[in-house]
């Protein structure tokens, strides 16, 4: 497609969220530029709620605390980049991505808290703003000499940095409704990181029965974080640096993998088997203590796949593979969130990676009156688990933080249906999963075992209603489910769009709808073994979201392997 190209769009909501973006192509017979910004804005209000009650040696103590607030995402990106297509062989791409993000966020609490020797009402607020940006640059290669054959290359490296500052103020309310200041403090906490990839993959198809893919891929990051805390007297007003709370974290990991997946079909059966071999190094040092816990391992992850046509239409399946879920980010940072003094929050460097075996077993079934039906058996088998996981010291205060657990099971079953609804492109969709999970694992000496069955259903419809506008229902439900201490609750929701196009459909306006019902949220109950808690966690509610896209030019339908963007109005909430 010769010329320019693209798209304008721009979006507003009832959370204070605003949208907006540009998407630009410009292809000069074998050059093509390309060029995406965006801007996302919003405040979106939270709510929460906990009720926890602690045995301790010295009596009960219990801590209830309401709170509201809201979290702020706003965001800037650029990317722009430039495809040579020098003949029908060879692409060579050039890209580059610039982020920059806000976020803003407060909270508003009161605390009931009764020990065995008193009662206090405490107010608490605070205030938290961050800062981010993150740098990207892109090389990629593609060379397809046939339509059979085809290799893809590309080497990116990505740099960024934040800040966040958190200021914190703690009362004792009087029965009078007087305020007693108990506690000021705030905290700084900083990051730089890097990361460089490198990968090649190798496509070489036989026909249409035959496929060989091969590839090797290199990963290699650091990501270096700092925190110190700053605590005000309160009687003389000074503030000074916690000298206990400085500490830098240093996480480094470097990945090696290569891998081969080789398929081919006779006659009704169809087979593949694959294998990747990796080769990790990671080092996580606390660098002011001195500290640095090493974990190099060497893994395999094979994976296999058996299918038999039974009719046109109608196939039978059934696969193996294993895989790798790694720690990342706020899991392993070991600086406690002091955001709540009752409810403080830390990662684990410490955290090894979780191990899954899947196996399943389908069957598909593609109607002449172009519906499908799909079921799926399935059976997870985990081991090293990552979870959240909660202590009460014998204060009552609360630490969440993760732990590994020692293994888990998933077994469930899935159904899915999507047919036409009417002859005017509608349809209709409705899955649900019914399923048992197990958790099991022993930490700091005490056995933990939970496990219970759950179901979730979803739905979805689609429906023209005149000329250029649709409309779009769906809703989606989860009942109980277990996890390492406790259950999350059942819970709902609903939402909707409309869409009318204009101009020949290159001018679309739109009305979304979230949590149409004002149903979703957080709902749970917890235990260890002297505690139970209980609570609930809302944010957005109901959301109202008008937008407006224009488009121009032919629009471009090639996609590239990278992620290029889709212009503006992306959510980006960057730490």
């Amino acid at each position: 497609l010769q010329g320019l190209n693209g798209s304008v769009n721009t979006s507003w909501s009832g959370a204070d969220r605003v949208r907006a973006g540009v998407n630009l192509n410009y292809k000069n017979e074998n050059i093509n530029y390309f060029f995406n910004a965006g801007h996302s804005s919003g405040r979106y209000p939270r709510t929460n709620w906990s009720n926890r009650i602690s045995q301790l040696a010295d009596g009960t103590y219990t801590t209830y605390q309401e709170a509201e607030g809201f979290g702020g995402r706003n965001g800037n990106n650029i990317k722009a980049g430039i495809d040579w297509t020098p003949s029908t062989k060879h692409t060579f791409t050039l890209q580059g991505t610039l982020n920059q993000g806000l976020r803003p966020r407060f909270e508003d609490k009161i605390t009931d808290w009764t020990t065995p020797y008193s009662a206090y009402a405490i107010s608490q607020y605070s205030e938290e703003n961050g800062t981010s940006w993150n740098n990207s640059v892109d090389a990629i290669y593609d060379w397809k000499p046939s339509k059979d054959e085809s290799l893809n290359v590309r080497f990116s490296y990505t740099d960024g940095m934040r800040d966040d500052r958190m200021d914190f103020e703690q009362d004792t309310l009087g029965v009078n409704g007087g305020k007693t200041p108990s506690m000021r403090y705030n905290t700084h906490s900083y990051g730089d990181q890097w990361e460089f990839n490198c990968l090649a993959d190798y496509t070489k198809k036989w026909g249409e029965s035959t496929r060989l893919e091969s590839g090797v891929k290199v990963i290699m990051r650091d990501d270096l974080d700092g925190f110190e805390r700053f605590n005000t007297d309160i009687s003389t007003g000074v503030t000074a640096i916690d000298p206990l709370s400085v500490n830098e974290f240093l996480y480094s990991e470097n990945i090696f993998a290569a891998y081969s997946n080789y398929g081919f079909k006779k006659g009704k059966w169809g087979y593949q088997l694959g294998l990747r071999a990796e080769q990790a190094n990671i080092t996580a040092t606390q660098i002011t203590q001195d500290s640095t816990f090493y974990n190099n391992y060497f893994q395999v992850y094979p994976s296999a796949f058996l299918t038999y046509e039974i009719a046109r239409g109608r196939e039978l399946n059934i696969s193996y593979s294993r895989r790798v879920e790694r720690p990342r980010g706020r899991q392993l940072n070991p600086f406690i969130d002091y955001s709540d003094p009752f409810n403080l929050r830390q990662g684990n460097p410490y955290l090894l990676p979780e191990f899954t075996g899947a196996y399943e077993a389908g069957y598909t079934h593609i109607m002449q009156k172009g519906g499908t039906f799909t079921s799926n058996l399935y059976f997870r088998d985990k081991s090293n688990m990552i979870n959240w996981f909660n202590i009460v010291d014998s204060t009552g205060i609360n630490l969440t933080t993760f732990r590994n657990l020692n293994d888990g099971e998933d077994a469930g079953l899935e159904l899915n249906y999507r047919g036409k609804l009417g002859n005017k492109g509608g349809f209709a969709s409705i899955g649900g999963n019914y399923f048992y999970s197990q958790v099991r694992g022993e930490v700091d000496g005490r056995t933990w075992n939970n496990s219970g069955f759950g179901f979730g259903l979803n739905t979805m419809i689609s429906t023209p209603l005149w000329k250029d506008a649709s409309l779009q229902l769906m809703g989606n439900y989860r009942s109980k489910r277990v996890g390492a201490q406790g259950i999350g609750r059942p819970f709902y929701f609903v939402g909707g769009g409309f869409k009318q196009g204009f101009m020949d459909d290159r001018l679309n306006f739109s009305i979304n709808c979230q949590d149409i019902f004002n149903t979703m949220g957080w709902n749970y109950e917890n235990a260890g073994p002297n505690w139970t808690q209980e609570g609930q966690f809302r944010w957005m509610s109901r959301v109202v979201e008008f937008g407006l896209t224009y488009n121009f030019g032919e629009v471009q339908r090639r996609r590239r392997d990278v992620n290029r963007g889709e212009g503006g109005g992306m959510d980006m909430e960057m730490y």
